[in-house]
């Protein structure tokens, strides 16, 4: 269930906000083509943010129970390819035809731990900022500012099972 991965994610990182949810929900349902439509520009924008990035000790999260944020720095600390990632990430696009039934499940899982967790401020700000995400259609939103700014996210979004694969194989 996306509760598990939510209460990953709260153990994990640091000033959440309502766009970081919908940001996840996005993500786990749709993955990252969204990236690829010039995989010229992407594959150096993922250069430039490998070349920057601080090493860190992880190497990927879990979002759902097929798509993995693969940590930059976590890849870079394992001395591992860039272009290998970039082949993952690519290769991690596909056609899931209930990515919109999946992305509203999300959402409403996403509600429903909000509240009985105990986020209750969390709860009425992910409620209000939904209803006017949701006026302008189902889109990729950046992470809120206070979230780049305590967590420095630095990832992509790839298949489980992809990322695995390579990683076995090393």
């Amino acid at each position: 269930m996306f509760k598990n991965y939510l209460n990953i994610q709260f153990s994990m990182h640091r000033a959440i906000e309502a766009s970081d949810l919908v940001k996840l929900c996005f993500q786990a349902a749709y993955g990252a083509e969204h990236i690829l439509s010039d995989k010229d520009m992407a594959y150096k924008w993922l250069c430039s943010e490998f070349n920057d990035v601080e090493l860190s000790d992880i190497l990927y999260e879990e979002i759902s129970d097929d798509i993995v944020r693969v940590n930059l720095g976590g890849w870079k600390a394992k001395g591992y390819n860039i272009d290998d990632l970039f082949n993952i990430f690519v290769s991690s696009v596909s056609v899931n035809t209930n990515k919109d039934e999946m992305f509203y499940e999300y959402l409403e899982d996403v509600k429903k731990f909000l509240l009985f967790s105990g986020y209750d401020d969390l709860y009425d700000s992910f409620i209000e900022y939904l209803n006017e995400y949701l006026k302008s259609g189902v889109r990729p939103v950046h992470h809120s500012e206070n979230y780049r700014t305590y967590n420095k996210p630095s990832y992509r979004i790839v298949k489980k099972e992809l990322l695995i694969k390579f990683l076995n194989s090393k």
